[in-house]
């Protein structure tokens, strides 16, 4: 966890920091006199602490902000209801690498490397119930952003070796939607 402190007072920097150390070893932590000197540091921080004025009510507070910061920054395991047959069963959302259309039925692929999940459904219905961190490339696939190790104009391949197709009039938005993904929490770019 990478934590900032800004402070102008270099005695409560020290113990601030120091406090920090003791009790969360293997955090990160930076220390700035002020606010613009936070912002040149030229990258993101989990949790800033600024202006401490009271370090006994910042001890009593900090171990309960660092564990909900944990737990926010943790992601969560979203699970679904998959029907299949005469059966139902849930799935973590991020264990789906890609949904291929077989007209009436879709074949979910996972990381589990068994035989495709098989059901009744639309791809409509999937793209909306699966939400944001899943693209729909190309009429008959739908593919985890989580799990793309690649893409070009006409290919998306994704972990485990699956290459998909890329609808070229889609390649644009894919492009800007998958960007999108990577800064809002799914990864970097470079």
């Amino acid at each position: 966890m990478n934590i900032a402190i800004v402070n102008d007072e270099r005695f409560t920097q020290e113990q601030v920091y120091s406090l920090i150390k003791n009790r969360r070893p293997a955090c990160q932590v930076e220390v700035f006199a002020t606010g613009e000197e936070l912002l040149a540091a030229g990258h993101g921080f989990d949790l800033v602490f600024l202006d401490i004025q009271k370090e006994q009510e910042f001890m009593e507070v900090f171990d309960r902000v660092v564990e909900k910061a944990v737990k926010q920054k943790e992601p969560e395991q979203e699970t679904i209801l998959i029907r299949a047959k005469s059966k139902g069963f849930t799935i973590n959302r991020s264990d789906i690498i890609y949904i291929e259309n077989r007209g009436k039925k879709v074949e979910i692929h996972t990381v589990d490397d068994g035989v495709p999940i098989e059901i009744y459904a639309t791809m409509e219905e999937l793209t909306h119930k699966l939400g944001e961190a899943f693209y729909r490339c190309h009429r008959g696939y739908l593919v985890n952003m989580e799990h793309i190790t690649e893409y070009d104009s006409d290919t998306i391949s994704l972990e485990g070796g699956a290459k998909v197709y890329l609808s070229k009039k889609k390649h644009g938005e894919f492009v800007k939607a998958y960007m999108r993904y990577l800064r809002n929490g799914g990864g970097c770019c470079v």
